[in-house]
């Protein structure tokens, strides 16, 4: 299933009167045979991951463009995994549940490391940047703290920040607070709470993902949001009649990703691209593709997809 909308949103520098125009081409991705689809991260190539959910519960899976293909975390709990986060070698980061609790991991090369901070039941990791660094947290219940996780050779833990959600390639951290509902952004040191017009409080607000740019995406009360962390200027990005629907993750090119509930309560990913912007998502290289295939295999499954995309 596949569909194309036009929208033109308002980049507002707080309650200034200048504005500038950004037009959008939204397109649905919806997993053939899925109940529904979220997509959740994408890299300066243009690929996609994301987890839906069919009869036998719900998988991650890599969208080229061109097909889908699935992927579960070998001898895990089958139909519990979700991807959620890709970068430029396409290195990801998912979870997937053992029958007891849920698990985060890191996949490289077709290979699956688990990861979960001693003492906590409560770890995940986010989101990664293209040095192969990931982000992530645990929240801490016997002093009700949030605190981020860097994960490279070995974890770094930044106490009484915010769980990590993303990072990008000049170390800038976005994170959240679930005890109290708000973001933060955290840089050279320093963490600073994500605040903007429709939201001043600042509660509500819930940062997902950011580029090297500095650009900010995520959900908040009205939607989607995409936030400059240099200018502090933010709009709001809707799916064009959705029902409800919040953006999850940007690269490099300004392309976004999110999900949305429909009218009919259906559940779909969608992939947003500026206009102005555009250009053809390129093919994956035979070698990237083979290493996506043998992490399908790994995985005990491989593709689903529609004619002419490829499958099993």
């Amino acid at each position: 299933m596949k569909k194309t909308w036009f929208l033109t949103v308002f980049f507002i520098a707080g309650l200034s009167s200048s504005a500038y125009a950004t037009q959008y081409e939204f397109t649905t991705i919806d997993v053939p045979g899925a109940l529904w689809t979220s997509a959740n991260g994408i890299n300066n190539l243009g690929h996609v991951v994301g987890t839906y959910s069919d009869g036998n519960g719900s998988h991650g899976f890599i969208y080229d463009g061109t097909g889908y293909l699935t992927i579960d975390y070998p001898g895990g709990n089958p139909g519990n995994t979700g991807i959620k986060d890709i970068n430029d070698s396409g290195k990801m980061v998912g979870e997937y549940n053992d029958g007891r609790k849920w698990q985060d991991f890191i996949l490289d090369n077709g290979g699956f490391s688990t990861y979960s901070f001693p003492g906590n039941t409560e770890t995940s990791i986010n989101g990664l940047n293209d040095a192969g660094v990931a982000a992530g947290g645990y929240y801490d219940w016997p002093t009700n703290s949030s605190n981020g996780v860097l994960y490279d050779k070995e974890p770094v833990v930044f106490p009484n920040t915010a769980i990590f959600s993303d990072v990008n390639d000049s170390g800038q951290t976005v994170g959240y607070d679930p005890d109290f509902w708000v973001s933060y952004l955290y840089e050279g040191g320093s963490l600073s709470q994500i605040v903007f017009g429709d939201s001043p409080s600042g509660l509500d607000i819930w940062a997902l993902g950011i580029n090297d740019s500095g650009h900010v995406v995520g959900s908040y009360m009205e939607g989607g949001f995409l936030f400059d962390s240099a200018s502090g200027r933010v709009i709001t990005i809707n799916y064009p009649g959705a029902a409800y629907s919040g953006l999850s993750g940007i690269n490099d090119l300004g392309y976004l990703v999110g999900s949305y509930t429909s009218m009919d309560d259906r559940g779909y990913g969608f992939l947003a691209v500026p206009v102005n912007s555009k250009r053809a998502v390129p093919e994956p290289s035979p070698l990237v593709l083979f290493g996506f295939a043998a992490a399908a295999i790994c995985s005990g499954r491989l593709l689903m997809g529609r004619a002419g995309e490829l499958t099993s």
